[in-house]
């Protein structure tokens, strides 16, 4: 009787180098994924900032239609104007209030017992006056409401920078 050699049955499973490629790709993967939804979130907020001042915008000329002019910003400080203008915008005369607590985002950053309006990455809405802008203003007889928009540092007059304003940035050159 002669015995037939016996041969191996392929080993079930996968090899290392085959689980190595496949966890590979699937890294790759997610970080494509992270990164589109990184994106996504930031576009959404610079979305609801760019509403955000729109909406104010709107409530200023309102403001502005029934004192003859726009709420005061107590000065060059931005910071002060957006708490400022919470406090016209919140007054009963004429036809006031013209806006509701709980339609802004709005907290007390500096702790001075004054809120002021936030946008969607935790920073103050600034506000300025015509009257008390440093430089030439974009448009007389106007105001300037801005973010500081994703990467959270404030340069309003760089027409490079990532802010988010209510005039076209270079306007004014």
């Amino acid at each position: 009787m002669t015995h037939a050699p016996r041969t191996r049955a392929p080993a079930a499973g996968f090899t290392l180098i085959e689980m190595m490629v496949v966890i590979s790709i699937i890294a790759v993967l997610a970080a494509l994924v992270l990164g589109a939804l990184s994106a996504a979130r930031t576009h959404s907020k610079v979305q609801r900032t760019e509403l955000m001042l729109s909406m104010l915008d709107a409530k200023i000329k309102e403001y502005e239609r029934d004192f003859g002019d726009w709420p005061d910003s107590k000065g060059v400080d931005g910071r002060a104007g957006s708490e400022a203008l919470l406090e016209a915008l919140l007054t009963e005369e004429q036809n006031g209030p013209y806006i509701a607590r709980k339609e802004m985002t709005l907290g007390d950053l500096n702790n001075n017992g004054h809120d002021e309006f936030l946008d969607p990455w935790g920073k103050p809405i600034h506000y300025i006056h015509f009257r008390h802008y440093d430089s030439e203003p974009p448009n007389r007889d106007s105001f300037r409401l801005y973010s500081a928009g994703p990467d959270k540092e404030y340069d309003p007059d760089n027409p490079g920078s990532d802010d988010i304003v209510n005039w076209k940035k270079g306007a004014e050159e």
